[in-house]
């Protein structure tokens, strides 16, 4: 009843307050971000976001993330990704992570039979350098030779010319 009392310019000031009031304190209790990809720009789901306030919240399809509660830092964390902690000032409307990439410098093979290897990387060898096909305009490159240790002797390289031209030969007969 006291409410009516009040002249209309009033009321409708009080009514605008508690609105702009109420806006206000939704704004401060909820952080809506989307977290993208840094190489790509493509929306990340599922990622886990830990406020250090003990709130959890996960990514939808979009990459939309609303944090509930009021925080100073939050963990940003996903399997394929590395994890980030960013502040309070740092989460605005989009935020990235970076793709964690494992990769190995080297592969190492052990085994028993290191004969059978070499002799498996010779055959291959000898089978690329057996149907390679020698170029119409006689100027040649021969891959199969980079792989070679060290070069053929003349003997081995009349050889493998000797081959080829009979392989073509054959290929040609109908």
């Amino acid at each position: 009843m006291h409410f009516f009392l009040f002249s209309m310019h009033t009321r409708v000031l009080v009514c605008g307050l508690v609105a702009l009031h109420s806006l206000c304190v939704k704004s401060q209790s909820q952080t809506r971000c989307v977290i993208i990809d840094k190489e790509t720009g493509v929306p990340i789901r599922d990622v886990k976001a830990y406020t250090d306030r003990g709130s959890l919240a996960v990514t939808d399809y979009r990459g939309i993330v609303v944090l509930d509660s009021a925080f100073e830092s939050v963990t940003f964390s996903h399997v394929s990704y590395l994890t980030r902690v960013a502040k309070r000032a740092e989460v605005r409307d989009t935020l990235w992570l970076l793709p964690a990439e494992n990769r190995l410098t080297e592969v190492v093979v052990w085994g028993e039979d290191r004969k059978g290897i070499k002799s498996l990387v010779e055959s291959a060898k000898a089978a690329a350098l057996a149907s390679a096909t020698p170029p119409p305009g006689g100027i040649s490159f021969d891959f199969a030779r980079l792989l070679e240790k060290k070069p053929l002797s003349r003997k081995a390289r009349k050889r493998n010319a000797e081959i080829l031209r009979n392989w073509d030969k054959e290929e040609r007969k109908p």
